[in-house]
């Protein structure tokens, strides 16, 4: 999993979260959009968490240029944001987004819906 996440305690709380409920789950860190991209492209996720609010740029955009790498093109990513808008939220699902958790994150829900888009990220692949 790739949490993509310019808040340093954000970060370290997911990878505590996984280290502890999910171990066999792998987790790495970017903290800006260009690094999520450079990190991607170089671990081919099963998973990218990405937050919309980046300090170079939204989450949107490093989701467009995601999908313009044919590395990272079929990696799903879930949205991860403190809008809770049903507006903003339903654009990032139409975006392409495989799912959107609202901040600050309910841990059983992001649980469930981490490892929901991890099974059918690789359901896929199967196919």
């Amino acid at each position: 999993i790739l949490y993509i996440e310019d808040d340093l305690l954000s970060q370290k709380l997911m990878q505590n979260i996984l280290a502890k409920q999910r171990p066999n789950y792998h987790f790495f860190a970017a903290t800006n959009g260009q690094e999520g991209i450079t990190l991607a492209q170089q671990i081919a996720p099963d998973l990218i968490l990405l937050d919309q609010q980046l300090p170079d740029t939204t989450g949107a955009i490093i989701f467009e240029q995601l999908q313009n790498h044919e590395r990272t093109r079929h990696t799903p990513c879930i949205a991860l944001s403190g809008n809770t808008l049903p507006e903003q939220i339903n654009d990032a699902l139409r975006q392409g987004f495989s799912a959107y958790l609202s901040k600050p994150i309910q841990i059983s829900q992001a649980l469930l819906t981490i490892d929901q888009v991890i099974s059918q990220g690789r359901e896929a692949k199967a196919e």
